[in-house]
């Protein structure tokens, strides 16, 4: 009994039980490097189209506008931080330097945003102006005015 059990521990230790086992392994391992090498050209591939897309503009613009706003506030919240310290210490002629200063640069940032809308709104209005614009009733009433008035919108 002890014999057949040795024979059967060495004959699953063979070295053709082993080397088929590598075999499969050595397969199972090339199945799974192809399919990373697939897994990672389709990555390469939608970050290439991503970025080709004018999605990815809009998203890197958006970005930008979002760490604007986060270090706006950073900075906001460190004066202030600044400002109770300086107060703390007695530094009262600093702290409402430093008050002031914070009040210049949020007047700058509104004036900023204001000019801007205005320059929005006045996009909008040229695009409603040109939507509106006829050429062709513009040129005719040029042409014929001392003549006559036509109306194409009629």
């Amino acid at each position: 009994m002890k014999n057949i059990n040795k024979a059967r521990k060495i004959s699953a230790f063979s070295p053709f039980k082993k080397c088929q086992k590598l075999a499969l392994l050595s397969k199972q391992i090339k199945k799974i490097n192809m399919t990373i090498k697939k897994i990672t050209m389709w990555i390469t591939n939608i970050i290439q189209a991503f970025n080709e897309s004018s999605l990815f503009l809009l998203i890197a613009k958006k970005n930008m506008e979002l760490q604007k706003k986060i270090w706006s506030f950073f900075e906001d919240f460190g004066y202030a931080r600044a400002a109770a310290h300086l107060t703390r210490q007695g530094f009262y002629n600093e702290n409402e330097m430093l008050m002031l200063d914070m009040k210049e640069k949020a007047i700058i940032k509104a004036h900023i945003k204001l000019k801007q809308i205005e320059e929005l709104i006045k996009l909008e209005r040229m695009k409603e102006i040109k939507s509106s614009y006829n050429p062709l009733g513009h040129y005719l009433s040029h042409a014929f005015y001392p003549f006559m008035s036509i109306k194409l919108e009629e």
